[in-house]
């Protein structure tokens, strides 16, 4: 939330959405990126130096552990699993960018590397230690890495044809949500990573989508274009209704809800308006 200074501040709501609670982070600007059903959240602040730091919290979101970086100034922490590990990207020594994992609450920072020279990003994780994100591998090509274990290594994936690729979550089933070049346009998909099926998501009638989350029921949501070329949320019904423009299920009058970011195992769903404020 933005504070009366100018600064944002990372914040933590009650069940349901109710009220907020600033977590106090020791520094004026702080971000956060994820919780988990202990109430650990993760994110980043800005240190005393003014480098990005990524963080988690303890419970309920008390407490703040700076999990330091991988020999670079800046890290970012972008998810966790009830664990506590966390993903993110830190710089490294050399100024590259690299994905990482922590073990369990934070403890230690695991360099993912890259099977080539270029930057790498990890954006998610399961229960089981599963890890998601996108590689670098030469110029105008990265594709979507998955990690059995933050020990394991990643292995490449790419859709046959494809020059592009990332991947944002990884449910409990091993489903893999993201985008992929599907030659003029980007596309949502869904992939099994046990077998390496991958289901194009389609569109909402305009060419290209992009999918942020998909829970164990596996159902997608993100956001997609419309034939008038605006982007909407959308939701990808695993029960075979297939793509589901948010819109069509809510009245909000003017508002239109434009990226759909999160979905949890009851199917509710946040979703950013074209008012500026968050569903």
């Amino acid at each position: 939330s933005l504070q009366a200074n100018g600064a944002s501040r990372a914040f933590v709501t009650d069940a349901n959405g109710a009220g907020i609670r600033d977590l106090g982070t020791p520094t004026g600007i702080s971000a956060a990126s994820s919780i988990n059903n202990r109430g650990q959240v993760a994110g980043y602040l800005s240190n005393s130096a003014g480098d990005a730091r990524a963080f988690i919290t303890g419970p309920n979101g008390l407490g703040f552990i700076d999990l330091g970086t991988l020999g670079g100034r800046d890290s970012y922490a972008l998810h966790l699993n009830d664990n506590g590990e966390v993903v993110g990207q830190s710089q490294t020594s050399t100024a590259a960018i690299h994905a990482f994992a922590t073990g369990p609450n934070g403890s230690g920072m695991t360099d993912l590397g890259n099977p080539a020279t270029g930057n790498s990003y990890a954006y998610g994780i399961n229960q089981s230690g599963q890890i998601v994100g996108e590689a670098t591998l030469s110029t105008n090509r990265r594709q979507v890495f998955i990690a059995a274990t933050a020990a394991s290594g990643m292995s490449i994936w790419s859709a046959p044809g494809s020059p592009w690729s990332m991947a944002y979550s990884i449910n409990d089933r091993g489903q893999v949500a993201g985008q992929y070049d599907a030659g003029s346009v980007a596309r949502a998909f869904l992939l099994d990573s046990a077998t390496g099926t991958l289901a194009d998501l389609g569109s909402l009638g305009g060419g290209s989508s992009y999918a942020r989350d998909v829970n164990n029921a596996g159902w997608v949501v993100g956001a997609a274009y419309t034939q008038a070329q605006v982007t909407h949320a959308f939701v990808f019904a695993a029960n075979g209704q297939g793509m589901i423009d948010l819109n069509a299920l809510v009245d909000l009058g003017p508002v239109v809800l434009q990226d759909a970011m999160a979905i949890n195992e009851l199917g509710q769903i946040v979703a950013n308006g074209s008012d500026g404020f968050a569903y």
